[in-house]
């Protein structure tokens, strides 16, 4: 009997420290297991999917139309074929005469080099900065402001006004230049021009051919002809000298 409890006794024991040995063994196996690169993440650290993308559609541009040509300017707005105002003489008009030329175009107490008398007409060189360089009586630099001016040439249609198919034209020349106005008319249609003061203008035809009036008479009847063409004519005038005022009227019938 005591030998039988001893055996058993002694087969438990053999078991457990069996049991222990491989638990044992176990564990430091595990323990031992060096970790690896890329550990499977839990379920919820799983990244989730971004959806799928519509493919990309090219961008649509609306076509741009061209303008049309020959488009004529806006009511009010200058004609492309009138030339830059350029400025060959002026007239003193100084509200406080004489007027000082000076030697730079500014107002300094030590830059004065002359003086220059109302009503008379010199001859520019140059516009800077609102003044202008003259080159007589000497030369030097007068305020614009206290001088009369005007464009030296000068191209511009005649415009006639609402249910009205005349027209009058105003204007001045100091010193040289050439003034141009233009009118477009059919052939056939009656044209008379009409010199209200100073020169009587030259008229031309589409084809640059000379119908009639003579600059160079003043006070002259007024002119009246049947249009050859349909076109563009031209009434010029011009000033070689000291300049003068003219207003002349034109009808188209």
């Amino acid at each position: 009997m005591k030998d039988n409890r001893r055996q058993k006794i002694s087969f438990q024991a053999s078991w457990l420290k069996n049991a222990g040995l491989a638990c044992l063994a176990g564990l430091l196996a595990t323990a031992c297991t060096p970790p690896t690169d890329s550990p499977l993440p839990l379920p919820s650290e799983t990244p989730a999917q971004a959806p799928a993308q519509a493919p990309t559609q090219p961008a649509q541009t609306t076509p741009v139309k061209a303008a049309p040509a020959n488009v004529p300017p806006a009511a009010g707005q200058p004609q492309a074929s009138n030339p830059k105002c350029e400025i060959s003489n002026a007239k003193i008009n100084d509200p406080k005469p004489p007027t000082n030329i000076r030697s730079s175009p500014e107002v300094k107490p030590n830059n004065i080099v002359g003086k220059v008398e109302n009503g008379r007409v010199v001859s520019v060189k140059s516009e800077k900065n609102g003044w202008l360089q003259i080159t007589e009586p000497i030369t030097g630099w007068i305020s614009k402001s206290v001088a009369e001016t005007e464009c030296k040439e000068k191209n511009q249609p005649i415009s006639f006004p609402p249910n009205r198919n005349s027209a009058t034209i105003s204007g001045r020349f100091i010193g040289t230049g050439t003034h141009k106005y233009t009118l477009k008319a059919n052939q056939g249609q009656t044209l008379t021009v009409t010199s209200l003061k100073g020169s009587f203008p030259a008229i031309y035809g589409p084809d640059g051919k000379y119908l009639g009036g003579d600059p160079n008479i003043t006070n002259s009847p007024p002119w009246t002809g049947k249009l050859p063409a349909t076109g563009q004519y031209s009434l010029v005038l011009e000033s070689y000298f000291k300049g003068y005022d003219y207003q002349f009227s034109a009808e188209l019938k």
